[in-house]
């Protein structure tokens, strides 16, 4: 049997085939317009968001002074309640001053002013309350009375603070008292 000439041909044309050859994998580096967009918008907002935590930390600055305050009036040897009460009540007033205004806050005293501290307490907080209000009349009958060691009185007061931090200090968005 003799070889077939066409098949003779074939075979010597598949011997000179080469390879497919195959291009490289596109790079990581440079990227496509689109990740440099989309790097860009990231960057921009993360800058947004770190400007915004540092105003809000700027702002915040009086509610971590009132809140040192009052770890100095807890740890402090107070002579009477009333001492105690009242230095607290400043404390107090200073913060409601800043967050809700000075027409708003400033005039309050004595039931008025506890009233506001009850209505501004968030539900689920106890409101700051005075035994010996420095306001009331009765404060020189009262002056004597003793200081109460479980830390309630700045208890209530650090939380009413901590509330104001919570919703950003800022006036109108605290409790009931809108």
């Amino acid at each position: 049997m003799t070889a077939n000439p066409a098949d003779l041909a074939g075979a010597a044309d598949l011997a000179n085939l080469a390879d497919i050859v195959l291009t490289s994998p596109p790079s990581w580096w440079p990227p496509a317009p689109g990740v440099w967009i989309m790097a860009a918008a990231l960057v921009a907002a993360l800058a947004v968001a770190l400007w915004r935590c540092l105003r809000r930390y700027q702002a915040n600055a009086f509610l971590r002074r009132a809140s040192t305050e009052l770890d100095a009036v807890a740890a402090r040897t107070w002579p009477d309640a009333a001492a105690m009460e009242a230095a607290i009540s400043s404390i107090l007033k200073r913060v409601a001053v800043v967050v809700y205004g000075r027409g708003r806050v400033a005039g309050l005293t004595g039931a008025a002013w506890t009233d506001f501290l009850a209505r501004t307490t968030p539900a689920g907080h106890n409101p700051p309350r005075f035994v010996a209000s420095p306001d009331a009349p009765e404060h020189s009958a009262q002056a004597s009375a003793p200081v109460d060691r479980t830390g309630s009185p700045v208890a209530a007061a650090k939380g009413w603070v901590a509330a104001r931090r919570a919703q950003g200090g800022k006036p109108g968005q605290s409790g009931k008292e809108a």
